[in-house]
This record gives structure tokens, C-alpha cells and sequence, in this order.
């Protein structure tokens, strides 16, 4: 399927006579967006916004929001897959592989946890009204 896609866009871009980087800005938009916010508060006039795209651009290549995101999630996909089947290839020993698996995703770790950090922060700031009422959602104990 992700190859007739990529043959569909290689036609369009032979018919059209000039070569856009819209898309991948696109897509790349509503990953940011879904990643900092939502899906469901992320809206399309957003996601144009962002990649610096017209709407009408964003219905040549998406029909939907939900395009785009499938679109962003598949694309991220292909690029771990390379690196899962490299970290994982069956010609280094198990251990080994568990070994290398544990050192890339330490990285990578370290910023995702800042980043769910930063978001909490802005969650919290949104949600003034309770947590200022304790009772509310009371806190299990440690």
C-alpha cells in the first residue's frame, strides 16, 4: 500500500511539472501537533498553519486529518523499522541484541521524558482550578 502511494505521488509530481515538499511539512506538522497537544484538540487550519501550507494544498495530498496522521505514523514507521531490523538482525547473537536495543533507546529515552515533562508543566497550568482543590482527585499514597 505504501508503495502505490509513493507511485501515486511520483505521478502527480510528473503531471504537476514541479516538486513540493508540502507533504512531508504536512506531515511533520500534525506529528508535532499530536505530540505537543492531541489529536482530537489538533485541527487542520493548525496543522496548515504549521507546515506553512494553504488549506487547499492539504486536500491535494490528505482527504482528512486522520490522512495526515496515518500518513506521519507510517512514515515513522519505515524510518524505526531500519533501525529495529538492525538492531535486532539475526546474525548478532541475542544478548547482544538486547544489548544494543537497551543503549539506542536510552537517547532517545531521556528525551521523551523531558518532553512529557514540559507537557506536564502546561497541563498543569491549565488545570489551576483543580489542582487547587486537593480533595478533588486525591493522591494515592507512595
Amino acid at each position: 500500500m505504501i508503495q502505490q502511494k509513493a507511485d501515486s505521488e511520483s505521478e502527480k509530481n510528473k503531471i504537476m511539472g514541479r516538486v513540493s515538499d508540502a507533504k512531508k511539512r504536512l506531515m511533520d506538522a500534525v506529528a508535532e501537533l499530536i505530540w505537543t497537544g492531541s489529536y482530537g484538540s489538533t485541527t487542520i487550519d493548525q496543522i496548515c498553519d504549521k507546515a506553512g501550507v494553504k488549506k487547499g494544498s492539504f486536500y491535494y495530498f490528505f482527504e482528512s486529518k486522520a490522512d495526515v496522521a496515518v500518513a506521519a505514523l507510517d512514515a515513522e514507521f519505515v524510518k524505526k523499522r531500519v533501525e529495529m531490523d538492525s538492531v535486532f538482525s539475526p546474525t548478532i547473537p541475542p544478548l547482544e541484541r538486547i544489548r544494543n536495543y537497551c543503549e539506542s533507546s536510552a537517547p532517545r529515552s531521556a528525551l521523551e521524558s523531558r518532553s512529557y515533562g514540559q507537557r506536564s508543566r502546561k497541563s498543569s497550568n491549565t488545570t489551576a482550578s483543580i489542582s487547587s482543590r486537593p480533595s478533588a482527585m486525591p493522591i494515592p499514597p507512595v
